[in-house]
């Protein structure tokens, strides 16, 4: 092998390193991003639920819009997530709605930073038996 074709080849190789590290240096970064937004999602979700429970087995009131909002801030402390705004409860349609909005890593900062979940559920009404 001649010595041109030899440094021809070795260009060739740091040419197409150099192109190719960054590609897969996004692949695992893009990779890490969705499983770590995916798993604030279902902690999202998971505490919307409970928040939702909460409410709905109170009857209407400020009170239990706040034990709500505790709730949900228990289970995303508990499950060692942050907020990214403040869980809103909402009363319509026989029953509560709860959004939570969780702060999710940014390894790459073009992809959504914020999981979100919301969830309806229909109030409990509780009835004495001579009322049924």
């Amino acid at each position: 092998m001649s010595m041109a074709a030899w440094h021809s080849e070795r260009a060739e190789t740091t040419i197409q390193s150099v192109v190719l590290v960054p590609v897969v240096f996004l692949v695992a970064f893009m990779c890490f991003h969705i499983g770590s937004f995916f798993h604030q999602k279902h902690i999202a979700q998971l505490a919307a639920i409970r928040g939702a429970t909460v409410a709905s087995s109170m009857p209407f009131s400020a009170e239990s819009a706040s034990q709500a909002r505790v709730e949900v801030a228990n289970v995303v402390d508990d499950l060692r997530s942050r907020l990214a705004t403040t869980p809103a409860v909402s009363f319509r349609n026989r029953g509560v709605q709860v959004t939570v909005a969780l702060k999710t890593s940014t390894a790459i900062s073009f992809l959504p930073n914020v999981a979100t979940a919301e969830v309806w559920k229909p109030l409990e009404i509780f009835r004495n038996e001579q009322d049924r």
